[in-house]
């Protein structure tokens, strides 16, 4: 912004509550030798001007494993964002305060406000002697963005500000109060600050100054829908809003089912397209190809193949949203994320807010709070087979998998997501839906979860979590592959499903809650452009699945501490898809039950988290996969027909239910051991040993 404030000759006081050591540090890296700078780090001087926000969360910080973790200990004092045009009789011309420390004016806005307070610059002329025409006071909260404009001079004059409304009259002046009242009003009145004071506020923008582009004067399409009942790759929804892309450019209006709001179609922000500071990987995209909606998360695709999210659709949009193309570990400010597939991806985001659904119930029902919040984004592959998900805190890559419905052999034709849930069609209009993120399925190792337990701690979650639930037949009408799901409530229940069809020549959807019997008719009397499923039979439901990427493991199952080993055989282990069955050899043959069948044990597994970014499917190329997994042990030894290797299996799994396992699996091995109560979270400490007593040691047969 210096050519800016150089061309209106504009003097930029700052002030922070930064050391002189920290300030200088700023100092030195944005090169800030136009502004003066003051830092007050005991607040003394922010405190007396009002401006002092007291509950601020503070966070305790550790290091576990290289991975920054914190929760909030406490609050602290932090200064209230606040900037004040002053001209150069004293007069303050222009005051900009928010309740919001992350939101902030940015240089258009500045630049309004000298264009409002001083004209034009022909009209004004470019200089006035040696004095500047005004001065810009800014205040920031603390050091906490990238781009804190401070300096070490430390700030010691009289910390008074009086306004003059009339002549004799004179009041303190409250910006606390003000801002409450009136966030980012433009106060136009004449107020005076005396000769002696000076009022230095530091200049502090998230991510650094940049220029916005002119907003653009433009028609709405003809085309946009009066009502947009599916979420598609250029029409969508969440609860506030309804978002079309047209062009290549985004419009909206307000959501009038949800906020009884009827508004018309809008340009969104200055350009219909991700703009602002938050840039800074990838700039702005020419051009932008598909949209997702869901909670507060917007996510457009340019056709870079850049992912660009905003996180704030929950709030007022009409001056547009927070765009950032920064993706990725850490805490989301990573390298960013592109798209592997193309412009025909078929991809959508997921938001699971505490704002909304609150909480999820897990496999014993159990109601765990969502926390922060998980917004995950998915996509379908070309195969339509695998379905890949990301989420913007992870490492920037399409590594992680969900497992489709029948053990990743279902064809999905297209695909809709909304808080965790997916929702999926093939060809014959079989539909599933399965609730699956990071934190639900066992992933975050930061996380307590049991295999086994139904009554455990309210802290720890049962996984894993229910399977892929078949939704019933459309059988009333004939259906398109156009299906939406949407959240409406609080809780594993609170999604409405839709899909596009017609009953008896009406067009519309049918619709229904994700887990009622039945479905419903709504006509709208849209004009159907997605073709009919020609051939709705569906085949009769399977118990078992085989997938043609599982792996056929043997080896031995050692118990340290008794020093017997067991010869274990897998049958069909999957690198996604859980469970898998371990079979007990004894004497070089399968363990028998009674009616004859072998004994087969569940063996459960997850991915845990990594730091580095890897490639898809990344196990078939060299690189092992980080697991964790639970090994049931069998739950009557009675059953076992063979004498010998009851009393053998007996003794060896003792009255254990689970044993918990961590280790690596490549195309060629899987090596694993029991966890132990040294290492945190994962599993409760009761179903971990105090040292590890079994050892997984397996290789591919032969």
């Amino acid at each position: 912004m210096k050519p800016l404030f150089e061309t209106y000759n504009v003097a930029v006081y700052a002030l922070s509550k930064d050391t002189p050591a920290e300030a200088k540090a700023h100092q030195e890296r944005d090169a800030l030798g136009f502004v003066r700078l003051f830092c007050d780090p005991a607040m003394r001087h922010i405190r007396a001007l009002g401006l002092e926000h007291h509950k601020a969360l503070e966070f305790k910080t550790w290091d576990i494993l290289g991975i920054p973790l914190g929760y909030p200990s406490g609050f602290k004092s932090m200064a209230i964002p606040t900037s004040i045009l002053v001209d150069e009789n004293g007069n303050v011309r222009w005051i900009d305060q928010s309740d919001d420390y992350r939101m902030r004016g940015d240089a258009q806005r500045i630049q309004d406000a000298l264009l409002q307070s001083f004209g034009p610059l022909a009209q004004r002329g470019h200089a006035v002697g040696k004095s500047p025409h005004a001065r810009v006071f800014r205040i920031a909260p603390t050091q906490i963005s990238s781009r804190h404009l401070c300096s070490p001079t430390i700030f010691d004059k009289p910390a008074t500000l009086t306004t003059q409304k009339e002549p004799e009259r004179q009041q303190r002046f409250s910006f606390h109060s003000l801002s409450q009242q009136h966030p980012h009003r433009r106060w136009s009145q004449p107020m005076r600050t005396p000769t002696h004071l000076y009022l230095p506020f530091c200049l502090f923008f998230l991510g650094g100054c940049c220029t916005l582009p002119a907003p653009l004067n433009l028609t709405a399409p003809a085309d946009l829908p009066a009502h947009v009942y599916f979420r598609t790759r250029t029409e969508t929804f969440n609860k506030n809003y309804v978002l079309a892309l047209r062009d290549g450019r985004i419009w909206y209006k307000h959501n009038v089912e949800n906020t009884q709001k009827s508004s018309d179609w809008k340009l969104l922000g200055r350009t219909g397209r991700p703009e602002g500071c938050g840039l800074s990987k990838f700039g702005v995209p020419k051009n932008l190809v598909s949209l997702s909606a869901d909670g507060i998360h917007l996510q457009v695709l340019g056709e870079n193949q850049v992912i660009y999210r905003a996180t704030n659709l929950r709030e007022d949009i009409e001056k547009g949203v927070e765009w950032n193309d920064s993706w990725g570990w850490p805490m989301a400010g990573g390298p960013g994320l592109k798209s592997e597939w193309g412009s025909q991806t078929i991809w959508d985001v997921a938001d699971a807010h505490t704002f909304d659904l609150k909480y999820y119930e897990d496999a014993n029902g159990t109601r765990h709070h969502i926390g922060l919040g998980v917004a995950h984004i998915y996509v379908l592959d070309p195969e339509k087979k695998k379905i890949h998900y990301n989420d913007w805190w992870l490492p920037a890559d399409w590594s992680r998998q969900v497992c489709g419905p029948q053990r990743g052999t279902f064809k999905a034709i297209q695909m809709s997501v909304s808080g965790s849930t997916l929702f999926v069609i093939n060809q014959q209009g079989e539909m599933f839906t399965r609730l699956y993120d990071f934190d639900t399925s066992g992933e975050n190792p930061f996380l307590t979860y049991t295999f086994v337990q139904t009554q455990p701690a309210p802290h720890v979650r049962r996984i894993p979590i229910p399977d892929w639930h078949r939704q019933p037949a459309i059988s009333s009408g004939r259906i398109t592959s156009r299906i939406t799901i949407f959240q409406d409530g609080e809780g594993n229940a609170a999604r409405t499903l839709r899909v596009e069809g017609e009953q008896n020549g009406v067009a519309g959807f049918f619709h229904k809650k994700i887990f009622a019997p039945t479905w419903a008719f709504q006509a709208t009397h849209h004009t159907i452009k997605t073709p009919f499923l020609s051939d709705t039979t569906q085949p009769a439901p399977q118990s078992t699945f085989t997938n043609a990427e599982e792996i056929r493991y043997s080896g031995t199952l050692r118990r340290e501490d008794l020093g017997r080993t067991l010869q274990v055989e897998f049958q069909g282990f999957h690198f996604v898809c859980s469970p898998s069955s371990l079979r007990v050899l004894f004497e070089g043959k399968p363990v028998l039950q009674k009616d004859g069948t072998p004994l087969l044990l569940t063996f459960h597994h997850v991915h845990t988290m990594v730091t580095q970014i890897r490639p898809r499917d990344y196990w078939q190329k060299g690189t092992k996969a980080p697991i964790r997994a639970g090994l049931i042990s069998p739950k009557d030894f009675s059953v076992i027909s063979n004498d010998q290797a009851r009393t053998m299996l007996r003794e060896f799994f003792g009255d254990l239910s689970v044993i918990n396992l961590s280790g690596e699996a490549s195309t060629q091995t899987l090596k694993m051991k029991e966890l132990t109560r040294g290492e945190l979270f994962r599993a409760p400490d009761e179903e971990k040993a105090h040292t590890a007593r079994f050892v997984l040691d397996l290789s591919v047969a032969k």
